[in-house]
């Protein structure tokens, strides 16, 4: 049985208490909880970094969103300011793996 007062006890309780007009944005920023989650859990598994001779990929907006820990809807507002994000179509994105990577390292120290 989960502590009333554990993080996921909170979350259940205020998403009971929220008015209907309100669960989109709630949606919204679980989604992006959610991405954030999922990236700490793989940054915990595998190296931060991409090494130098490992070859370029471009990722899916599923996989930039999980290495970024945003959500999609925050990669496709963005997509135009970010120098690893590239449009290989009139309607498809794809992301430099290693473009993402170096903008993590340089946020990281910023």
């Amino acid at each position: 049985m989960q502590d009333e007062q554990s993080p996921l006890a909170l979350i259940r309780h205020l998403i009971e208490e929220a008015v209907p007009a309100s669960l989109p944005e709630v949606i919204a920023e679980l989604a992006s909880l959610q991405a954030r989650a999922v990236a700490k859990m793989v940054a915990q598994r595998s190296p931060r970094s991409v090494p130098e001779d490992h070859e370029d990929r471009l990722l899916s907006i599923d996989e930039a969103a999980v290495r970024l820990g945003v959500s999609r809807f925050w990669i496709y507002r963005n997509a135009k300011g970010l120098p690893f994000a590239r449009r290989i179509g009139p309607r498809a994105l794809r992301f430099s793996s290693k473009g993402i990577a170096r903008y993590l390292e340089q946020r990281r120290f910023a």
